[in-house]
């Protein structure tokens, strides 16, 4: 549905200055009718109303302190990343991270120019601390053993005598012991 715009009948003669105001007010709505009317989604092209399919892939490289790196496909193809590219509120990415992007051909390559994070890679150290981590039995052992040796030395620290040498780093090493595996 086109609108057309109303006529106005003004009796008085217009001042110049009106008549400017007026004529610039009646190019915009004339403006405004017409991008109405081209932005209907009836009346939209085709190929803009076709699904876009957007690549996947990881993040191959990212330098957050240079501010890009790059991206490869599941294809095999690379494309620049630059932090600006990144989804609101990230300065960083891990690399390995599953992306999901939409590319543009620039004068230097291809170049990402949305992406959204499907998937953040685990961390390394993760990864090792829970192949480090002892068996439920073999915590439940380790727990009793710290409490046999707190109470040891329960008697010396009520008359303000800590542990030293030896037991003092026997005891500290299986406190840290069970607080890296509470951790992990």
């Amino acid at each position: 549905m086109i609108r057309t715009a109303r006529t106005l009948t003004i009796t008085e003669p217009m001042k110049p200055k009106a008549k400017i105001l007026s004529r610039r007010l009646e190019s915009r709505l004339l403006l405004v009718i017409l991008l109405e009317y081209l932005l209907q989604p009836s009346k939209m092209k085709g190929a803009a109303m076709k699904e876009v399919i957007m690549p996947t892939g990881h993040v191959k490289f990212f330098d957050p302190v240079k501010g890009f790196g790059f991206v490869q496909s599941d294809e095999g193809t690379e494309a620049f990343l630059h932090v600006t590219n990144l989804p609101d509120g990230m300065t960083d990415i891990k690399p390995g991270s599953r992306i999901e992007y939409s590319v543009v051909d620039s004068k230097r390559g291809a170049q990402v120019l949305t992406l959204r994070v499907l998937e953040v890679p685990e961390s390394l150290e993760k990864k090792q601390r829970a192949a480090t981590r002892m068996k439920n039995e073999d915590l439940v052992i380790l727990v009793e053993g710290l409490i046999a040796a707190l109470d040891n030395i329960r008697p010396g620290i009520e008359h303000g005598r800590l542990p030293e040498g030896a037991s003092a780093d026997k005891l500290a090493r299986l406190l840290r012991t069970l607080a890296d595996q509470l951790k992990s």
